[in-house]
């Protein structure tokens, strides 16, 4: 193989791995959101866990018995019961936006591979 030829191969095989890597990044990156929004929405979820708890430790006992004339056992399951349901909605929000991580460069490593299939089949004539 002729020194130009080399060098012209070797360049394209480094600008080849340089365009992979940017992808990953690029990715990679995304990928960080997501799983920020993933842990944004769990931690919402175990705060909404502990004033549940919270709540039905507490739970209006004084004063909404007072106030509506109910039984303070009432008030306190009411209210923690709403805030039970705003943990659940807050669980199901983190688990209903999944999607395949690296679409693009999955498709890319795809090509590469169909590619590289074609390179070691013999051509026939």
């Amino acid at each position: 193989m002729p020194p130009q030829e080399a060098s012209a191969w070797q360049s394209s095989l480094a600008e080849f791995i340089h365009t992979r890597i940017e992808l990953i990044r690029l990715e990679s990156q995304d990928a960080g959101t997501f799983f920020a929004g993933k842990a944004c929405a769990a931690i919402i979820a175990v705060c909404a866990a502990i004033m549940a708890w919270a709540c039905l430790l507490v739970g209006f006992i004084g004063g909404a018995a007072h106030l509506f004339h109910t039984p303070w056992w009432i008030c306190t399951l009411v209210l923690g019961l709403l805030h039970i349901i705003i943990g659940i909605v807050a669980a199901k929000k983190m688990r209903a936006t999944s999607r395949p991580l690296f679409p693009v460069t999955r498709g890319e490593f795809e090509k590469d591979k169909l590619w590289l299939q074609t390179l070691k089949t013999p051509k026939t004539k």
